[in-house]
This record gives C-alpha cells, sequence and structure tokens, in this order.
C-alpha cells in the first residue's frame, strides 16, 4: 500500500464510523479531519511503507538465494564440456 493511500486512511475512516448526513456536514468533517493530519502521520506512513519494501526485497533476495543453492551450480563451460563428452562417447559406440 502507498503512503497515500494509508494517510487518506487515517482521514476518511473516521468520517466513514459516523457518516455525514448532508454534504455540508460531510465538507465540514472533511476540513476538521484534514486539520488533524500532521507531519507525524505522514512520515509514519511512510516508514510503514519503508518497512514492508524492504521485507519484499529481503524475501526476493532469499528465494534467489535458495534457488542458486538448489541448481546444478555448473557453470556453462563445465555443462558443455559434459555435452562433449557424452557426443564422443556416442560416436565411439557407434564405431564399434
Amino acid at each position: 500500500m502507498q503512503p497515500i493511500e494509508r494517510c487518506w486512511g487515517a482521514t476518511k475512516n473516521p468520517i466513514g464510523r459516523d457518516p455525514a448526513k448532508t454534504m455540508t456536514k460531510l465538507q465540514q468533517r472533511m476540513r476538521v479531519q484534514f486539520d488533524l493530519q500532521d507531519m507525524k502521520l505522514f512520515t509514519g506512513c511512510w516508514r510503514r511503507m519503508q518497512e514492508t519494501e524492504d521485507k519484499y526485497w529481503q524475501q526476493v533476495a532469499s528465494e534467489e538465494a535458495q534457488f542458486a543453492s538448489d541448481s546444478s551450480g555448473g557453470s556453462v563451460e563445465e555443462e558443455a564440456d559434459d555435452a562433449t563428452d557424452l557426443a564422443e562417447e556416442i560416436e565411439e559406440q557407434e564405431e564399434e
């Protein structure tokens, strides 16, 4: 969730818990809620988003490391050498 979504939620949720009956009342409540928001709210929303993003990238790195350790681990050159050796063995068997 983006920081602006969290900030908007902090503004609109109190209004949603006690809905206004008229547009005039809604506008008044919106102004009050916007006035109540401060930089602490915005930095808190931003910090929470950063923590979530950091956890995501740590998980991605962990999964990539696990995938790399699960693979054969051989280099491309080693795999090419193995394929060449196998081809030579097949040719030798066919000549016999």
